[in-house]
């Protein structure tokens, strides 16, 4: 069940059993495919919110020690919890906190409990079932407040005349379904939002604080970030985790040619039209600190599905005639996978499928996060001082049909890197 029939945005949570992400973009967006980046926004709202708060000077770019253990934060949809990945199946020893996707609210800022339509509710059983079962493993349980498209539906209740009433019921939520924080995914953030939206994350920091000084406030920040890493320089306090979504980061967009969903490096080559480079995880955590963001507040995100590219046989191709689509890790290994189509980007460091064939049809292109890149990503994140990971979504790699130990490899592969540092 999708939170709503909403179209597809580079960098953000999906709000649908496909795929996940986080964009503040105004152009017009795809079916096919994620939206091509915006060119700069104005900084108009975002300059007057700085101006209302403290004033002061970024803190230098902290960073977490190369020993320390880091958090993986995973996502885990409600849709899940009537499909394959039910929440008894889940390795909660590979994860140190788990976001429950996800709630919205209706127009009077009260909570959606009720499934209609395309929208998701969550019921007191699917809280207490995840909750006490992450719990008992020693986890944190965060709900997720909103995902791809649910922009609209946040925009009006965090206004100034909704914004205190919302902010209570979200606390109140909270607290009578035990979850130990809320992940703040509004998506898109419209330049008309900015302002609001830094009141309603510093209003909910208050109010949380209040409740529990323990509860947690994370946001899951966009990979193709527009004005995202300067709001989360000024909410760095306000946020125990920023989490990158470091994947959607390419597609058959203006100026770009083929290219990886979430590479750990770009390969020195531009773009089609300009002079940017190809885009990669590293890429947007630079982004971020050189913003003001400090390195220990960072997350950065593994895909646990990939990009199957039709018309084309591997990166840095034409765009031309070339078409996009999602699909999980469960189904690429099922569907898709031959040893003989295997690939790794040394480089990039990204693994890729490349299917050629007598006709166009026959070229594909499948581009997604494997075992090797997966703790890669892991180390990174250990090595260069960041905060932990993030995963989007756990459902997506389960494969129920595989013998004990090899149903989740992605996440066993988070799990032998992550505490590699512990």
């Amino acid at each position: 069940m999708a939170l709503l029939a909403a179209l597809p945005l580079a960098g953000c949570h999906m709000a649908s059993p496909a795929a996940h992400t986080t964009e503040i973009q105004t152009i017009p967006m795809t079916h096919s495919s994620p939206a091509k980046p915006s060119a700069k926004r104005s900084l108009a709202v975002l300059a007057a919110s700085a101006a209302l708060l403290t004033g002061a000077a970024a803190a230098p770019h902290a960073v977490r020690a190369a020993d320390a253990p880091i958090w993986v934060t995973a996502y885990y949809p409600v849709w899940n919890q009537s499909g394959a990945l039910t929440p008894d199946k889940i390795d909660y020893s590979a994860i140190t906190h788990l976001v429950h996707f996800a709630i919205v609210p209706r127009a009077d800022g009260t909570i959606e409990d009720t499934i209609h339509g395309t929208m998701n509710a969550i019921t007191p059983a699917q809280s207490q079932d995840v909750v006490s079962r992450a719990h008992k493993a020693g986890d944190k349980v965060l709900i997720c407040l909103g995902g791809a498209g649910t922009g609209p539906l946040i925009s009006p209740v965090i206004a100034p005349a909704k914004r205190a009433a919302f902010v209570q019921n979200l606390v109140a939520f909270v607290k009578a379904r035990g979850y130990d924080g809320i992940d703040v995914d509004m998506e898109p953030i419209l330049p008309a939002d900015e302002g609001n939206f830094v009141a309603f994350v510093k209003d909910l920091r208050v109010a949380l604080k209040a409740a529990n000084p323990s509860y947690l406030l994370t946001f899951p920040a966009s990979g193709e970030p527009g004005n995202q890493p300067k709001l989360c320089a000024l909410l760095k306090d306000d946020f125990n985790q920023i989490n990158i979504q470091t994947y959607d980061l390419s597609g058959t967009w203006d100026g770009f040619k083929t290219w990886y969903n979430g590479s750990l490096y770009g390969d020195g080559k531009t773009l089609m039209t300009d002079t940017r480079p190809f885009p990669s995880a590293s890429e947007k955590v630079g982004l971020y600190t050189a913003a003001g963001v400090p390195a220990a507040k960072l997350g950065l995100g593994i895909a646990f599905y990939g990009y199957l590219w039709k018309g084309a046989t591997g990166p840095g191709q034409s765009i031309q005639g070339v078409t996009t689509e999602t699909v999980g890790y469960t189904d690429i290994m099922d569907k898709y996978f031959a040893p003989g189509a295997y690939h790794w980007d040394a480089t990039a460091h990204a693994p890729y499928l490349s299917f050629t064939g007598p006709g166009p049809a026959d070229k594909k292109f499948i581009s997604y996060d494997d075992a090797k890149l997966t703790a890669e990503k892991v180390t990174y994140a250990r090595t260069h001082g960041l905060g932990g990971v993030i995963i989007w979504q756990l459902g997506s790699e389960y494969r129920p049909d595989q013998p004990a130990g090899k149903r989740s490899v992605l996440l066993q592969a988070v799990k032998e890197a992550a505490q590699a540092s512990r």
